[in-house]
């Protein structure tokens, strides 16, 4: 999970520029400091093509409930970023 990781040392602070890291990219842009190297590929198989395509949604998504987000730091989300995702699975 990218918030358990050192984000700080990619110079990453805040939720703004967490959000900027899982940019995809796409058009000429350059994906952010978080992508996937194996999402990034100009040569993607079928499922890596749908997960590139996850990534931008969820990546849009992001940025869709950004403006609205009055919680910049990242602790609280790294603090229960592990137990959510505990809990957040499909039966």
């Amino acid at each position: 999970m990218a918030l358990q990781d050192d984000v700080g040392g990619k110079g990453i602070g805040s939720w703004q520029q967490f959000v900027t890291a899982l940019d995809p990219g796409g058009a000429g842009a350059s994906p952010g400091a978080l992508v996937p190297a194996d999402l990034t590929s100009q040569s993607l198989s079928a499922i890596a093509k749908a997960d590139a395509a996850s990534w931008a949604n969820l990546h849009q998504a992001l940025q869709t409930c950004a403006p609205q987000n009055t919680l910049t730091i990242l602790e609280p989300y790294r603090r229960w970023g592990s137990v959510v995702a505990r809990f957040s699975f499909t039966l």
